[in-house]
């Protein structure tokens, strides 16, 4: 009787563990990588980007310029991309992200909190005449999080206070 009681919650047990299919989502002219960012992190579809799911994969492949930081972009600060709080991981592909923020409003490109992010073979660089350093972390601003970063260079980023590109508060970062 025991037996046969084990194998039943055996049984259950491996019919209620599954897992979930992460989405791959593919930039392009009409998918930027902040649009790809949004849809991984709302499970929306944002331009022409797929709907993202709890784990996504994005796939930068074209370089791209991103432009100013309107004041209060998202709730959870001056971000040029949604904050990170998924699990998601960035394969760039060699490509190059230039930001530039002449807007005078303060801002980043990454707010990675709670969140698992990784991005691996992208190139991020500021244009020069930025006017806008933002406190802490100027490139990515770390907080209960893991971040990796792997073949990635990161160019020209700098903060008014602490950690020039990034900062981190109790973050696990590894490159």
């Amino acid at each position: 009787m025991k037996i046969t009681h084990y194998r039943f919650a055996l049984g259950l047990f491996l019919i209620t563990f599954s897992s979930v299919d992460a989405a791959t989502i593919q930039t392009g002219p009409s998918c930027s990588l902040a649009q790809a960012i949004l849809s991984a992190e709302m499970n929306a579809s944002y331009g022409s980007c797929v709907v993202g799911t709890s784990s996504d994969v994005i796939r930068v492949n074209q370089d791209e310029l991103v432009q100013n930081i309107p004041s209060g972009t998202y709730p959870d600060g001056n971000n040029a991309f949604k904050a990170t709080t998924s699990n998601i991981t960035i394969i760039g592909n060699g490509r190059t992200v230039t930001f530039q923020n002449n807007s005078g409003t303060p801002g980043r490109l990454f707010n990675v909190v709670g969140g698992n992010l990784q991005i691996n073979s992208l190139n991020f660089e500021i244009l020069p005449g930025n006017t806008s350093l933002i406190d802490d972390g100027g490139f990515m601003l770390a907080s209960g999080s893991t971040v990796g970063l792997t073949m990635v260079n990161i160019n020209g980023f700098g903060a008014n206070n602490s950690g020039g590109a990034i900062f981190s508060q109790n973050a696990n970062l590894y490159w």
